[in-house]
């Protein structure tokens, strides 16, 4: 009786251990992955604030942005003209961070991004509102960004699409004759 008393024990003591495990690595994260998310951080700071002089700390010269405008833009000054191009086309940026997960070479950050665009450039009329869901996927090697991908939630890009398209006035023929 004892035996199987210490065995059932041991199983739950084991059982208990490994639910308050906060995560795979043992429940914390390593100084190389906060840093990773420090800077990444830093990076969705700069759309708000509009300020990219830091961008170049942040990110690496051979950086790969996957989710340019026009496909992937290749250097870290290409990317960083490419995003304050994109900037001056909106107004009152805002994103916010609803979960981020990063390890010591990815950051993932699923956020929720709003504003008002200020062109037609992007395919809305001037002064309409944008708000929509992405997940920001950054790549990272020797404390700086060198790929990125985007991916935004379909029914989100759909609404923002259907926006922008012509909508067809419904008018009523009063002069046809039955």
């Amino acid at each position: 009786m004892k035996r199987i008393l210490i065995a059932a024990s041991a199983v739950f003591a084991l059982f208990l251990l490994s639910c308050s495990s906060k995560d795979a690595g043992g429940g914390t994260m390593s100084a190389k992955a906060k840093k990773n998310l420090e800077i990444n951080d830093a990076i969705i700071n700069s759309f708000s604030t509009k300020d990219f002089s830091k961008f170049t700390d942040y990110v690496a010269a051979d950086a790969v942005d996957h989710a340019g405008e026009h496909g992937d833009v290749v250097g870290a000054n290409n990317i960083k003209d490419s995003l304050i191009a994109m900037c001056k086309k909106m107004d009152n940026m805002k994103s916010k961070i609803i979960k981020q997960f990063a390890d010591d070479d990815w950051v993932f950050s699923w956020q929720e991004e709003s504003g008002t665009v200020t062109t037609s450039d992007m395919g809305m009329p001037p002064g309409s509102s944008y708000n929509f869901n992405v997940i920001e996927v950054s790549k990272f090697k020797d404390g700086k960004a060198v790929e990125h991908w985007s991916f935004m939630n379909v029914p989100d890009m759909m609404k923002m699409m259907m926006s922008s398209m012509p909508q067809p006035s419904m008018k009523m023929d009063t002069t046809s004759k039955m």
